[in-house]
């Protein structure tokens, strides 16, 4: 499978994105400090069946870093979707990415069709064990930006990946890619007026929360907090897995996806 990319120039950036298969839109939206790759596993299949997009948001992969122009991921979502004349689609977004989908399925709900989280983030939840992403911000700022992606695969949100030597190394190669900018700069972008985690409910299409087995307890809870929120939520733990339970366990996580999308789409 050899899927179309290109460069859409909308929302005063560039964004780098990757279309395959035919069929109702799934959009897959990566996690902090990885890209497009991090779905490689998913891809293929996916794309049997559905038009599938996959993209790298603002300041990740091959798309544009932000400059300090306040900016929302969510509005780039939209013109991207604009762009490619894709009037609606399912949302599968992971941690940063699982963010992102919720905040636009509250956003545009005539715009999605379904919503699938994975090991997801949202904005307003109390971190008990710090929020992973900002962690890294002392090292870099005192050691520099390979001192800090150091830290950052070493940090407990990897450990269950870092028993997979291919998962690994697959990681090692997209956060090497990363230029660090959150690390190092004030991020412009523009937060939703209520925190997410008190909007869950009015999220009305169908929803599945993914959450890794050996997930951290801030990810885990963030799923019940969604599964408990959300009117049409199912929750399913994806086994042997952790953090990043789409490339640790990519059998299981396919077969709870697709088994899904076949129902709602």
């Amino acid at each position: 499978m050899t899927p179309k990319s290109g460069m859409a120039n909308v929302n005063g950036t560039s964004l780098y994105y990757e279309l395959a298969g035919s069929g109702p839109t799934v959009i897959l939206i990566h996690g902090f400090s990885i890209d497009t790759r991090m779905w490689d596993d998913q891809m293929e299949e996916l794309a049997s069946r559905y038009q599938v997009l996959r993209y790298d948001m603002r300041g990740f992969g091959r798309s544009s870093l932000p400059d300090e122009k306040p900016y929302d991921p969510c509005i780039d979502l939209l013109e991207l979707l604009n762009f490619l004349a894709i009037d609606k689609a399912s949302l599968v977004g992971l941690s940063l990415g699982g963010w992102v989908a919720v905040d636009f399925a509250i956003a545009y709900p005539d715009k999605v069709t379904a919503l699938v989280t994975a090991d997801a983030a949202i904005m307003g939840y109390e971190w008990q064990e710090g929020r992973p992403s900002t962690l890294p911000v002392e090292v870099a700022q005192s050691q520099g930006i390979d001192a800090a992606k150091q830290f950052w695969l070493a940090s407990p949100l990897f450990e269950a990946a870092r028993r997979h030597p291919r998962v690994l190394r697959r990681l090692d190669e997209m956060v090497a890619d990363y230029s660090g900018w959150h690390w190092i700069h004030e991020n412009p972008q523009i937060l939703a007026d209520e925190p997410t985690i008190y909007s869950l409910k009015d999220i009305v299409c169908p929803t599945l929360v993914l959450i890794g087995e050996h997930d951290t307890f801030d990810f885990q809870r963030i799923a019940e907090i969604i599964e408990l929120q959300v009117t049409n939520a199912q929750r399913i733990v994806i086994e042997d897995a952790g953090h990043m339970s789409n490339m640790e366990n990519p059998r299981h996580f396919n077969q709870a996806l697709m088994t899904f999308l076949a129902d709602v789409m």
